[in-house]
């Protein structure tokens, strides 16, 4: 059976892709964590709205009222 092959996404080597290639869709352990790095130092991001973090509603219950269940909703 011929398996589809795929590029490694960080060094565009190919690898089948198939259980046997663990790191896929990566190469190796060193391209995945190149990867991850990249994704940690930020030069690489999902596209999105900014949002101002001062400017932004979260509506959590306290404390105390997540460990009882008892978590209100505002309704208004």
């Amino acid at each position: 059976m011929n398996l589809p092959s795929v590029a490694c996404p960080t060094c565009s080597r190919r690898i089948e892709w198939s259980e046997a290639e663990v790191h896929r869709p990566f190469c190796s352990d060193r391209c995945r964590l190149i990867d991850l790095g990249a994704w940690f130092s930020e030069e690489r991001a999902l596209p999105a709205e900014p949002v101002d973090p001062l400017s932004a509603q979260l509506d959590l219950p306290a404390a105390g009222n997540a460990a009882t269940g008892n978590i209100r909703h505002n309704d208004s």
